[in-house]
C-alpha cells in the first residue's frame, strides 16, 4: 500500500567552508565550478514547508559532488540536514542520500528510493533556474521515465516569495538580473537542449 507521507526532497547544490565549518551557498558566491547555486535558498524553502502537525518527511539528496577529490570534504547532505535541524527541522524527520553527485543521479536516486518505500507524493525543491533542467530530466532522461507517481518540481524562490515577501524583494529583485546568474541559466538552457537531443554528459561531475 503506498506511503500517504508527503515527502519533501530538497536537492543539493554547492557548499562553501568558512572559517571551521561547512555550509551552503548563497547566491553572490560560487556554489560549484559552473557558477552561482544558490542553493542555501532550498534550506530556507523547505523549512518553510515544514508545518509540526502534518505526515511529512524530508529526503535530502547529494555526496560530495565536484569536492569529492578535497579531503575532508563532508557530504552536501549531511550539511543541509544540520542546517534544517538548526531551522528546528526534528533529525527523525530527515533522511539523507550520499552517493549522487549531480542532477540526473540525484533523480536516479529519489526515483529508487520512491520505488523502495512506495511512496505517492514527492515535492521536489530545487532554484527556479534548475526547474526546467529537471522537467527535461524526468521527460527525457534514461532511466527516468516512468515515475509511479511522477514527482511536483517546487522552486525555492517561489515558496520564499509568498511566505517572506520582503526577503523576495530585497534580494532576488537583483540576483537574477546578475551576470553570474545569467551565466548559469544559459547553461541550464544549453542543457536542456542537450538532453532533449541525446547528447547530453551524464557524466559523474556533470552539472
Amino acid at each position: 500500500m503506498p506511503n500517504k507521507k508527503t515527502i519533501i526532497v530538497i536537492l543539493g547544490g554547492g557548499i562553501k567552508k568558512e572559517s571551521n565549518h561547512w555550509r551552503t551557498t548563497n547566491f553572490h558566491e560560487k556554489g560549484d565550478k559552473f557558477g552561482a547555486v544558490g542553493d542555501h535558498w532550498r534550506v530556507l524553502a523547505a523549512h518553510l514547508l515544514y508545518h509540526p502537525e502534518t505526515n511529512q518527511l524530508f529526503l535530502v539528496v547529494g555526496g560530495r559532488g565536484q569536492l569529492e577529490n578535497i579531503p575532508n570534504t563532508p557530504y552536501i547532505a549531511n550539511i543541509i540536514k544540520q542546517e534544517l535541524i538548526t531551522l528546528g527541522i526534528p533529525s527523525k524527520l530527515i533522511q539523507t542520500e550520499i552517493k549522487s553527485n549531480n542532477t540526473y543521479q540525484q533523480l536516479l536516486a529519489i526515483k529508487k528510493w520512491q520505488t523502495k518505500n512506495k511512496v505517492n507524493l514527492i515535492k521536489i525543491i530545487s532554484n527556479r533556474y534548475h526547474l526546467p533542467r529537471l522537467r527535461a530530466f524526468l521527460k527525457y532522461a534514461p532511466g527516468l521515465f516512468p515515475w509511479s507517481s511522477p514527482p511536483i518540481l517546487l522552486a525555492a524562490e517561489t515558496i520564499i516569495r509568498h511566505q517572506k515577501p520582503n526577503l523576495y524583494k530585497k534580494e532576488l529583485a537583483y540576483i537574477y538580473k546578475s551576470k553570474s546568474l545569467k551565466q548559469r541559466i544559459a547553461l541550464e538552457k544549453e542543457g536542456c537542449i542537450q538532453i532533449i537531443n541525446k547528447t547530453y554528459n551524464y557524466g559523474k561531475y556533470s552539472h
